[in-house]
């Protein structure tokens, strides 16, 4: 495929009166998203496209990206015309793994020192659903170990 490659997601499209769609305490890590298709907008390491018409059809909130891009943006890569801007809380991406001109104001970018350390997760919830061997690791969800 050239294009609407995600990390975790190509496409999240809400459709007006639907339920809220809700992406939270997620992550994708390690690899490559990558896309064939040169543009800035054809492949992100969170979703690629978002779509949906007001702020409260999406909750997208303490998520993180750790994986190189390719012909994409860092966390979302574009929003589809007539779109509400996304909104994104708490959620992050490692700056020195995604790669170079993959940036995008969705997330904040974060080193990788800084994503390894739980004090940069403001908000997440560290007692009942991520775990973290700070300095050494990314925070994991405690139902991994």
């Amino acid at each position: 495929m050239k294009y609407a490659i995600g990390g975790l997601l190509g496409r999240l499209k809400v459709n007006s009166g639907q339920p809220a769609v809700v992406v939270k305490n997620c992550y994708v890590e390690g690899g490559q998203v990558s896309s064939d298709y040169s543009s800035t907008t054809a492949s992100a390491g969170f979703i690629c496209n978002f779509s949906a018409t007001s702020a409260a059809d999406a909750v997208i909130e303490n998520n993180y990206v750790v994986a190189s891009i390719t012909n994409g943006k860092a966390f979302i890569a574009y929003k589809e015309t007539g779109s509400t801007d996304p909104v994104v809380t708490s959620s992050y991406y490692d700056t020195q793994v995604v790669g170079s001109g993959v940036s995008d104001s969705y997330a904040t970018g974060k080193t990788t020192s800084e994503m390894k350390q739980q004090a940069t997760f403001s908000g997440w919830d560290f007692t009942n659903i991520w775990t973290i061997d700070e300095g050494n690791d990314y925070p994991r969800l405690k139902w991994e170990n």
